[in-house]
């Protein structure tokens, strides 16, 4: 993607906010109810009618994430620091989308669409190395649904987003003072653990498609 800031089109907050919302490809009320957002907040966002707190930029983010797009929030609130990518590990399929590849199989791209509809916070993530074998291989797609639950995520294989913005698929390993470690799970071939990872989001994989 190229440099959005030397454009000169997202000077303010808002113009960035219909800038991100552009390239999901949803419209206002799409986007909004897909992540649980009020519309007429969303409106008043991005019309500069109305201030955005911490915690809705974040809410937003957690939107763009879903739909493939990396974004800091320094970059959403001030303009500063890396500008947006899109991240093509993180596969998302909305109705009115054109992401899905012709090497996606129609099942996967309709089990997204019905899981994402019905339980918020689900990301779809294409496996792109072997750090990960023999649980998953390379080309295989897993489903999670972000979860902040220390039960629920403690030794799963899960999707994580790193406070960094990488994206990463893990063993998750809580220590008894709370701190998150990471793992592969190739024996032969580990990769090298994120040892307390600071993380935004984490999300338990509940469907895996081997391709």
């Amino acid at each position: 993607m190229s440099n959005i800031k030397e454009t000169g089109t997202c000077r303010t907050t808002s113009e960035r906010l219909r800038y991100l919302r552009s390239l999901t490809r949803l419209d206002r009320k799409s986007f909004a109810e897909l992540y649980n957002i009020p519309e007429v907040s969303l409106r008043l966002w991005e019309t500069s009618k109305a201030p955005m707190t911490t915690k809705a930029a974040n809410r937003c983010i957690k939107g763009y994430l879903q739909e493939g797009i990396d974004v800091t929030l320094e970059w959403l609130k001030d303009g500063t620091g890396s500008v947006p990518t899109i991240n093509r590990s993180l596969i998302s399929f909305n109705e009115s989308s054109s992401a899905s590849s012709s090497n996606i199989l129609n099942d996967i791209q309709n089990d997204f669409k019905y899981f994402r509809k019905t339980y918020p916070g689900c990301v779809l993530y294409e496996i792109t190395t072997e750090e990960m074998a023999p649980s998953y291989k390379k080309g295989d797609f897993v489903l999670g649904r972000i979860n902040a639950n220390a039960k629920e995520i403690h030794l799963k294989n899960c999707i994580i987003q790193l406070k960094s913005g990488q994206i990463r698929c893990r063993k998750v390993f809580i220590t008894p003072q709370h701190r998150i470690n990471l793992y592969s799970t190739n024996q032969l071939e580990p990769a090298e653990p994120l040892i307390n990872a600071q993380i935004e989001s984490i999300a338990p994989i509940i469907i895996h498609y081997s391709t």
